[in-house]
């Protein structure tokens, strides 16, 4: 019996740097909304501190956009926070 592509893709496993990449995207964004809740500011605030409309804070932080330094450095920059931490 042939299987459907469909079927076939969920049946397929995660790659391990797959699931370290989703787990270590979450956790960041994560830090950045308790940063943003401890600072009583909202994602507008953010975007107005960083110098970029909402809706790219909005992308930012959805959880699927792959964040580079550059940008994590920007909101760390502007919340006086760190959000990753490098030994």
């Amino acid at each position: 019996m042939k299987t459907s592509k469909a079927s076939s893709f969920f049946d397929r496993s995660i790659k391990p740097e797959n699931e370290f990449y989703i787990d270590n995207n979450l956790f960041i964004v994560e830090r950045i909304y308790h940063s943003l809740d401890d600072l009583g500011w909202s994602k507008r605030d953010l975007a107005r501190k960083v110098g970029v409309p909402e809706e790219e804070i909005n992308g930012w932080l959805s959880g699927m956009h792959n964040l580079s330094l550059k940008q994590i450095s920007k909101m760390e920059a502007v919340m006086d926070r760190r959000v990753l931490m490098v030994e």
